[in-house]
């Protein structure tokens, strides 16, 4: 590929390497965190910046960017950092408290149907 070698060089050992390899198998893994694992993977291989940003889809400055991080602090630094904004109306307990409420309200409206049907149904027999 034409274009001189960037001096940000990506390399990484055996274990990080398979690791890689199994997220980006994985079905579960956010998309864009695989996106990141694919580039880097292809610039350890010896790829140029440009021509892999635009293959897996990211600029070029933002490619940059997740390899400067992956040098910097290893495979924590594909993930996203919490970004600014407003902090959650509700803390993290009352959120929890409230998705068991609504859990178990709808679980018993739900069985309250299942018992109406039935009585609708042997009645209607």
């Amino acid at each position: 590929m034409p274009g001189p070698h960037s001096a940000l060089q990506i390399s990484m050992n055996d274990q990080t390497r398979a690791l890689l390899h199994r997220w980006m198998r994985c079905p579960k893994m956010p998309v864009g965190l695989v996106r990141r694992v694919r580039a880097l993977l292809l610039l350890e291989r010896g790829y140029r910046y440009t021509p892999t940003a635009k293959q897996v889809g990211l600029t070029e400055r933002n490619l940059r960017k997740w390899a400067r991080r992956f040098r910097e602090q290893g495979v924590a630094g594909l993930y996203e950092q919490p970004r600014p904004g407003r902090a959650p109306v509700f803390p993290l307990l009352k959120q929890a408290l409230l998705l068991y409420v609504n859990h178990c309200m709808r679980r018993d409206v739900s069985q309250s149907r299942n018992i109406s049907n039935n009585k609708k149904k042997s009645w209607k027999r």
